[in-house]
């Protein structure tokens, strides 16, 4: 997720609004992962934006992954 000896803080938010955050810490190649279950609306807006942290740089290509799914239709 981020280079090896940084601190990075990732937040997900919804419709400009903070919701959660993803924590990688200072180890060499470090990861992290996180599910979380929101209820959207048509038109809603999701996305990870950088939290800042110690030199917060993402490696970049197949490395990092943001996806989500439709559970159920209301």
């Amino acid at each position: 997720m981020a280079y090896s000896h940084t601190i990075m803080y990732l937040h997900l938010v919804k419709n400009g609004v903070y919701i959660n955050q993803i924590f990688s810490n200072d180890g060499f190649a470090d990861s992290s992962t996180k599910t979380v279950n929101l209820e959207l609306q048509a038109n809603d807006e999701v996305w990870i934006r950088n939290g800042g942290g110690q030199d917060s740089q993402l490696h970049i290509g197949d490395y990092n992954c943001f996806s989500g799914m439709l559970v159920r239709e209301s």
